[in-house]
C-alpha cells in the first residue's frame, strides 16, 4: 500500500502480443504522439483489479488475460493535465470503454513519501471513508 510503481518503456520497443510473464501492473510501453503521451499496456496478472467497487471497497472490477489498457495524457496548460483511459477486454466486456478526467498540477510542490501505518489508515477510514459511504 502506498509504494506502488510501474515501468513504462519509452525506448521504442513494441508492446508484446503475448507477454511472457503476467505482472500485477502489466507490461507497458509509452510514446509521444504530438503533444500527447500515450501508454499501452497488457499482460496483467489475473489477481489485479480495475479500480475498486466503491460500494464496499473490497472488490475490483474483473478482467481477463486479454485486457489491454490505453492511457493518453496531454498537458493543456501549465497547471492542467488531461487524462483519458480506455479499457479493452473482449472476453470480459462487450465493448471497449473510456473514462476521462482532469488532473490539476500544483506548481512549486514536491512529491512526498507516504509510509503506510495501518493504525492511521484505520483512523482515516473511521473518520472519513465510512461516514461518507453511510456505514459505521
Amino acid at each position: 500500500m502506498g509504494h506502488t510503481w510501474r515501468d513504462i518503456w519509452t525506448d521504442g520497443r513494441q508492446l508484446p502480443a503475448d507477454p511472457p510473464q503476467p505482472r500485477w501492473n502489466g507490461y507497458a510501453v509509452g510514446k509521444w504522439e504530438g503533444d500527447t503521451f500515450v501508454i499501452e499496456s497488457n499482460g496483467y496478472d489475473e489477481r489485479s483489479w480495475l479500480s475498486e467497487d466503491r460500494r464496499d471497497r473490497r472488490w475490483g472490477f474483473p478482467h481477463s488475460d486479454e485486457l489491454k489498457v490505453v492511457e493518453r495524457y496531454k498537458r493543456t496548460s501549465f497547471g492542467t493535465l488531461e487524462a483519458e483511459l480506455t479499457i479493452v477486454d473482449p472476453k470480459t466486456y462487450k465493448k471497449p470503454w473510456t473514462t476521462r478526467g482532469t488532473i490539476n498540477l500544483t506548481p512549486g510542490t514536491e512529491l512526498w513519501e507516504y509510509m503506510c501505518v495501518p493504525s492511521e489508515s484505520e483512523l482515516f477510514n473511521q473518520q472519513y471513508v465510512r461516514p461518507a459511504a453511510g456505514s459505521k
